[in-house]
């Protein structure tokens, strides 16, 4: 029976032919800042976990409740504060804070973890072992129909994906590619080179909310042109309007010190692109400002200065920047985009009906033959004679 249970996924998953990929072209460049107003910055945070599960789960126990959640990082002066409990969608009774409905999507004893937000329930369906890449569309598809986004989680992690996955991999719009445990930025830069219109995630991923070497590592700053619902949060991360925040943690700084960081934070002040000019501007001096672009390779650098040009040239398929400041913390931007001026490109991947059938029939088979080996096993058990004890 625990045979059959771990096999259901995997029959039916099908076998997915995956689209042949080309880097970003066209004569227009894609800004997902272009609409952004410095006064519309959030500060989020869409990957913590609470008790909810006990010691079931890595939830560091009474300490994670869902207030005390909220209410750190409500000090450390967060908008958005999603709780994203295993296979649990949890909510807050405060109404002082945005957040969408979330959840972590992890059943198997692997890191294929996904971030459910704006989630309608939980899906209880999911791999047991080893996912390929058509096991890891699969789960995209399936857990996109029952949400508003679904994020692959720490990609990094335990090596569950590879950077060449990322290469194919369609049907996401949004990355997490910022994780205190993870940083995944080659897969992320492995999926902008193959075309596919990624956008970062940064969260802290939480377990212990009284722990100040995991509150307030990474997060997201969202700019939902004033919207203040789950959808307008939900659309701008689709549209890239955010940005990813590593935040330097002072050595054994406590929280007092965080807050006292976090206040003095400030937001990116505008990033614009006219007649084939990136410029950056950051409302203080940053250590440096670089541009990157195809395959990571960093296209130039400026030094000590609060704002920074790139002139984009033919050949540039996207350009992302990075902002370092002085006190050693990292802001990494979205890209800017070359496209067709309409939309971006998206893939999806098709089921490949021929090759579909024989790796269902090759695992029905293995099923079978586990099955009667099982009950071959059973009846010699049963049917042996006991022996005869003799005084």
């Amino acid at each position: 029976m625990i045979a059959i249970y771990i096999s259901i996924p995997y029959i039916i998953c099908p076998v997915y032919d995956f689209p042949a990929t080309k880097p970003f072209a066209g004569d227009s460049i894609y800004n997902p800042y272009k609409n952004a107003l410095q006064k519309n910055w959030l500060k989020g945070n869409f990957h913590c976990h609470s008790n909810t599960w006990g010691l079931l789960t890595n939830g560091r126990g009474k300490g994670n409740s869902i207030e005390n959640i909220v209410s750190r990082y409500k000090s450390l002066h967060y908008d958005i504060i999603c709780i994203s409990d295993y296979q649990h969608i949890s909510t807050s009774n405060d109404s002082l804070h945005l957040s969408v409905n979330a959840y972590e999507h992890s059943l198997g004893p692997f890191h294929y973890h996904h971030l459910v937000l704006g989630a309608k329930y939980v899906s209880w369906l999911d791999f047991w072992g080893y996912e390929g890449l058509s096991q890891k569309q699969f789960m995209l598809n399936h857990l996109s129909e029952s949400s508003l986004l679904t994020v692959i989680t720490h990609p990094k992690l335990k090596s569950a994906y590879t950077a060449d996955d990322f290469k194919y991999l369609c049907n996401y719009s949004v990355l997490e590619v910022f994780n205190q445990y993870a940083f995944s930025i080659a897969f992320w830069d492995s999926a902008l080179s193959s075309g596919h219109a990624a956008f970062l995630l940064a969260d802290d991923d939480c377990h212990d909310i009284d722990e100040p070497l995991m509150v307030q590592r990474c997060y997201t700053m969202v700019n939902t042109g004033g919207s203040r619902t789950q959808d307008g949060i939900i659309d701008a991360l689709k549209a890239g309007c955010s940005y990813g925040v590593d935040f330097n943690m002072g050595q054994n700084e406590q929280f007092v010190g965080k807050i006292a960081d976090a206040r003095k934070m400030k937001t990116v002040k505008s990033v614009t692109v006219n007649n084939n000019i990136l410029t950056v501007i950051y409302p203080e001096k940053a250590k440096w400002i670089r541009f990157i672009g195809q395959n990571g390779i960093v296209k130039n650098e400026v030094k000590n200065t609060d704002s920074a040009s790139y002139t984009l040239k033919p050949t540039d398929t996207y350009i992302r920047t990075e902002i370092a400041l002085n006190n050693l913390t990292k802001i990494y931007l979205n890209p800017v985009i070359r496209y067709n001026g309409k939309s971006l490109p998206y893939y999806t991947a098709k089921v490949n009906t021929t090759l579909t059938a024989l790796y269902r029939a090759v695992i029905l088979l293995v099923l079978i033959i586990i099955s009667w080996f099982i009950v071959w096993r059973m009846l010699r058990i049963i049917r042996k004679p006991a022996k005869r004890i003799i005084a």
